[in-house]
């Protein structure tokens, strides 16, 4: 999923995690990790493994952790996220990925940013 972010302003990142047969599912050890990909391709990491928050009304299998977006990346740039979980009953990991399409600030910008994830 790509979504678009605002340099110099927080973005939350979330993920559902779901069972098999589609219901939420409250995962064990939900992390998150950022990174880009540097000019020569090299993978750089922002955030490495970080554990996600249940959210401000709490909803089974959601989880979001807020990101400052540093204002050394341009116009342009891509971050990347993966959210992982381990599914409680068969100790598999769970993944979802994120794609984050980076804008910079402008007077245009209302500095309103709707996102709706699933």
């Amino acid at each position: 999923m790509a979504a678009t972010a605002i340099i110099g302003t927080n973005f939350t990142f979330q993920a559902l995690f779901r069972d098999t047969d589609g219901t939420p599912l409250a995962v064990n050890t939900p992390t998150l990790s950022v990174f880009y990909f540097d000019d020569t391709d090299t993978k750089q990491v922002e955030v490495a493994a970080q554990p996600m928050d249940n959210p401000v009304v709490p909803e089974t299998g959601r989880y979001v952790y807020a990101y400052l977006i540093p204002t050394t990346f341009l116009n342009g740039d891509t971050l990347y996220a993966e959210m992982t979980g381990i599914h409680p009953g068969s100790g598999d990991t769970l993944v979802v990925d994120e794609t984050l399409n980076l804008q910079a600030a402008t007077s245009l910008q209302s500095g309103l940013i709707h996102s709706f994830y699933e």
